[in-house]
């Protein structure tokens, strides 16, 4: 049996959910202004409606993948935790970590 400890990578777990919001806010800040101001004629206001829904979407995307992106960390963590446990408890080789 091998004196090694269970371990889960943290580093490729962060890494995971820092590629995930990589340039989130930048992708996110997507201005539609340049939509809403377009043609300001009789039945344009189409173009502000739909400004506010791509706005809308993008707060709701950038909320999820951060949520995500937590997740992934929170999941790196609980792992982290079973893995010093089981290794202390069932396979005799030690709590640390």
């Amino acid at each position: 049996m091998s004196s090694e400890t269970i371990s889960s990578n943290t580093e490729i777990a962060s890494a995971a959910a820092q590629l995930l919001t990589q340039q989130l806010n930048d992708y996110c800040s997507f201005s539609v202004s340049s939509i809403e101001d377009t043609a300001q004629v009789e039945g344009s206001n189409i173009h502000k409606d739909v400004g506010a829904q791509i706005e809308k979407a993008l707060t709701a995307w950038h909320a999820l993948l951060q949520s995500d992106a937590d997740a992934i960390n929170n999941a790196d963590a609980a792992f982290k935790g079973l893995d010093s446990s089981i290794a202390s408890n069932f396979l005799g080789m030690g709590g640390q970590s």
